[in-house]
């Protein structure tokens, strides 16, 4: 066998990476806003690609069909620690409503969009139910990286998630996610009651 390390880009390169990465997924990103992600992703001369990833997938489903602009950037990118909101986004895929609900509102709290948070939840349950087909199919646990497009590390945490669902009910919080963004959107419904009453949702309250 072999074994291949994929090095984060040094801070001076993020901004064309995330050019990069936004045109693989069919989008497009601003090089002013590309810079003003990468200042925000950077912290002590180092990247994670799992958040850089995970922001700019959030910005290119805010801006649907055009650029990703610097007010795109300053609207969604919070002071809220970025990597932290990944813990939410767990926490629901675990089905742990109480770390889920104490985290979500924490970070209300602390000023975070609930767009934002949104996004990352349609982004999980979206990986989650490519994961949970290939798992149907028999794929090899292997390949459920390369072909979700997550880290090998968090693949296997993908995939544990994803056995906890069956198809149709992934299928069912995809659609029903969609009918809170649409309803927010169009301001007929309150963005954090949404969110609050989806977490309920998902993880209803465990049976001893």
């Amino acid at each position: 066998g072999s074994v291949r390390r994929f090095e984060a880009p040094p801070p001076a390169q993020l901004p064309r990476w995330l050019a990069r990465r936004a045109e693989d997924r069919g989008g497009r990103i601003e090089p002013p806003a590309a810079a003003a992600l990468a200042d925000a992703l950077v912290r002590d001369g180092a990247v994670d690609l799992r958040v850089a990833d995970g922001e700019l997938e959030k910005l290119l489903t805010y801006a649907g069909e055009r650029p990703v602009g610097t007010d795109d950037v300053a609207r969604l990118v919070t002071p809220v620690t970025l990597d932290s909101v990944f813990r939410f986004v767990d926490a629901l895929a675990d089905g742990d409503g109480g770390k889920a609900a104490n985290l979500l509102h924490r970070y209300l709290a602390e000023g975070e969009q609930p767009l934002r948070l949104l996004a990352l939840v349609v982004r999980q349950y979206r990986q989650l139910t490519h994961a949970r087909a290939l798992l149907d199919a028999g794929s090899p646990p292997g390949d459920l990286a390369r072909a979700v497009g997550v880290p090998p590390f968090a693949a296997a945490r993908l995939a544990a998630q994803a056995r906890r669902y069956s198809s149709a009910a992934l299928g069912g919080i995809l659609r029903r996610l969609l009918a809170i963004d649409t309803g927010i959107k169009t301001g007929r419904v309150d963005a954090r009651l949404a969110l609050d009453l989806f977490v309920a949702e998902v993880c209803p309250p465990r049976r001893t």
